[in-house]
């Protein structure tokens, strides 16, 4: 640290009284805009990649098609082997 050999009158202030703030609206005002413009930045990054964003799959008739596609018949019980028994 260096010190100063200047003999200028200096003005000491309470530990609390140099730790707050000016009053006043400045500070929230750079708040909420700066809260605005963030909102605005996510609604954009929003709206420019939801042309990309993958659709939430097939709708119910879709799927009831698709299952038709696949709709089989039951086989058959299964019969148990014919042979010797003890």
């Amino acid at each position: 640290m260096t010190y100063s050999t200047d003999d200028r009158e200096r003005t000491v202030l309470e530990a609390t009284r140099a730790r707050q703030a000016r009053r006043g609206t400045h500070v929230l005002w750079v708040l909420v805009i700066g809260t605005a413009l963030a909102a605005l930045a996510l609604l954009a990054a929003y709206a420019w990649r939801a042309s990309a964003a993958p659709d939430n799959g097939p709708t119910p008739a879709e799927r009831q098609n698709a299952a038709q596609t696949f709709d089989t018949p039951a086989p058959p019980p299964a019969t148990p082997p014919a042979g010797p028994t003890d």
